[in-house]
C-alpha cells in the first residue's frame, strides 16, 4: 500500500464519533479508492483536480478533505460544501459519513462537474445531493438548518461571508480550508463582517490553514 493510502487508513482507524455504528474503515477505504478510480477516468474530460496533484490524491484531496471531520460538531446534520468542483472536501466527508445521520450537500454551477458528482453520489450510495447552481441562488427551503458550510480553494472569506449570509442559522459553523494569504483574507472580510474565529495550520499543505468560522453577523 502506498505511504499516502496508508496514512489515511491510520488516520480513519483514529476517528472517533459519538453514535453507536461502528467505522468501517474498509468500507470506507474501498469507497475511496473507487472515488480515486472515477477522477483519474474522468480527469481528462472534466479536469475535476489541477494535473500536478492527480498523482497525489490520497494526501493532497483525501487526507486534506478528512482533517474537517474532528472540528463538525457533534450535532451537525446538515453539510453544505460551496464549489466543490471534483468532489473536495465534501464527498470524502460523504464517504465517511454516510452512517453517521449526516447529509451533505454540493453546490457546482459547472454542469459537467455537477453530472460527475451525481454519478459519485450514486455509485457510492452517499447521503448527499448535488445542487448544479451558483451558491447565490439557493434559497434556505431548498436545504433548510445548515450546522456546517465547507469550502476549498473557493472564493475570499469576504464573498463567503457573503454567500453564506443568507442561509446562516445562529449555530451554525464555518470550515474554510485557505491557503497561503489567508491571514489577510481574515482581515479583510472583518472589515465588512462580524465573526468569531479561529484557525487550525493544514495537516498537509505548508502555510495553509482552516479557518473556523462562527456568530456571522453583518457590521
Amino acid at each position: 500500500m502506498q505511504p499516502a493510502k496508508q496514512a489515511v487508513g491510520i488516520y480513519l482507524e483514529g476517528l472517533n464519533f459519538s453514535s453507536d455504528e461502528d467505522l468501517d474503515v474498509d468500507q470506507i477505504m474501498s469507497d475511496l479508492s473507487g472515488y480515486e478510480n472515477q477522477l483519474i477516468k474522468w480527469q481528462k474530460i472534466k479536469n475535476l483536480v489541477s494535473r500536478e496533484t492527480l498523482s497525489e490524491i490520497w494526501s493532497r484531496h483525501f487526507l486534506d478533505s478528512l482533517q474537517l471531520i474532528p472540528m463538525i460538531p457533534e450535532e451537525s446534520k446538515v453539510i453544505l460544501d460551496m464549489g466543490s468542483g471534483g468532489g473536495f472536501p465534501a464527498i470524502p466527508l460523504a464517504i465517511v459519513l454516510k452512517n453517521q445521520s449526516i447529509a451533505v450537500h454540493l453546490v457546482e454551477s459547472n454542469g459537467r462537474k455537477g453530472s460527475f458528482l451525481r454519478q459519485i453520489v450514486r455509485d457510492l450510495g452517499l447521503n448527499a445531493s448535488v445542487h448544479t447552481e451558483r451558491v447565490e441562488s439557493l434559497k434556505p427551503q431548498e436545504i433548510g438548518h445548515i450546522d456546517v458550510f465547507t469550502a476549498r480553494a473557493f472564493a475570499s472569506l469576504t464573498d463567503v461571508c457573503g454567500y453564506i449570509y443568507p442561509l446562516w442559522q445562529q449555530n451554525s459553523v464555518g470550515l474554510f480550508q485557505k491557503g497561503r494569504g489567508y491571514s489577510k483574507e481574515i482581515e479583510e472580510s472583518l472589515q465588512k463582517w462580524r465573526y468569531s474565529y479561529s484557525t487550525v495550520e493544514s495537516e498537509t499543505l505548508g502555510d495553509a490553514a482552516i479557518v473556523k468560522m462562527t456568530d456571522l453577523m453583518q457590521k
